[in-house]
Formats: C-alpha cells, structure tokens, sequence
C-alpha cells in the first residue's frame, strides 16, 4: 500500500532535482548577461572615442568646421579647400584593382566595417611658425587625420615670409 506512494514521492523527487539544476543553470546565465552589461557599459566611453577618431558618416560639414577652426587657431588663412568623398563602389574597384585573389574570396567586402577614405586639398598660407602649431593641431585632432602630401611654396613679394602651404589629407569614416 505505502509502495506507489514511495514511488510518487521518489519520481516529486527527481523532478525537483531536475528543476533546480535548470533554475540554477538560468540563475548563472542571468548573471553572466548581467556582467557582460556592466562590461559593455564600462566600454562604451571607449567606443564613443572611436566614434569620434572614425565616425560612422561622413559628416563632412563637421570636418569643414573643425579644419576651418584648426586653420584659424594655427593662425594660418586658407586659401582653398576642396573635400572628395571615394564612393562604395570607387573603393570595391580600388580593392580589386590591388588584391583581385582577395576580393574573390571573400566574395566583396565581407562583413567587416568598411572605411571609406575622404580627402582633403588644402592649401593654406602663413608664417612658418604658425605652420606647426597647424600641423600640432592637425596631428592632435581627435578626428583621424592623415596628411599624404605636403607642398610648400615661398612668399613672393611682399609676402615673402607668408608661404603657401598645400596639403592632401586624408580622413574616413566607417560604414
């Protein structure tokens, strides 16, 4: 009589064993997503940094601004400015042109962000000493900015100590 009973009360028994493992298990997976929140969180200073070193647009009123101020602080005045934005479709064919085998196997891009690069014609005039306080500022900026060429040519005239400095610089953003 007690023996169905004791096999009830046995099989209640391996039922709350298994329920408490599972809840258990659920317990240490709530507390893994919590750590990998407070990770994220403590991180995300680090990605608003670079968000701005390499944003996710172009933004190219922004960088205007910021190269007009930086010129401005340096002391120097710019002459002239031009800013040329290299499509998706200019750097996929630049890609192939340089690694075709690469672009082939991964059948494109991939799943990578893409940079796409902005360049930058410059050209800038002022005394020598302003130039590297330019060139600092340039170097300090918290946007990536890469200067590819620089062309100095002298004053002329009564300008002979204000050169014309001509610069190519390159920024990008990810996409």
């Amino acid at each position: 009589m007690l023996r169905p009973e004791y096999n009830d009360l046995k099989q209640v028994r391996i039922e709350a064993d298994t329920v408490l493992v599972e809840l258990n298990t659920k317990k240490e997976t709530i507390k893994q997503i919590n750590e990998l929140v407070s990770n994220y969180d403590s991180l995300r200073e680090d990605f608003l940094a670079l968000e701005k070193a390499i944003p996710s647009s172009p933004r190219v009123p922004q960088l205007l601004a910021n190269l007009e101020e930086l010129t401005i602080q340096g002391g120097m005045v710019i002459n002239e400015m031009d800013v040329t934005e290299m499509t998706e479709q200019d750097l996929k064919n630049t890609m192939q042109a340089t690694d075709p085998a690469a672009t082939a196997s991964t059948g494109g891009l991939g799943d990578k962000p893409l940079l796409i690069p902005i360049k930058i014609d410059l050209k800038v005039t002022g005394s020598y000493e302003n130039f590297l306080t330019f060139l600092t500022s340039i170097e300090k900026n918290i946007r990536l900015l890469d200067v590819k060429i620089l062309n100095i040519e002298p004053g002329e005239g009564e300008n002979a100590t204000q050169p014309t400095f001509d610069f190519v610089i390159e920024t990008m953003y990810q996409k």
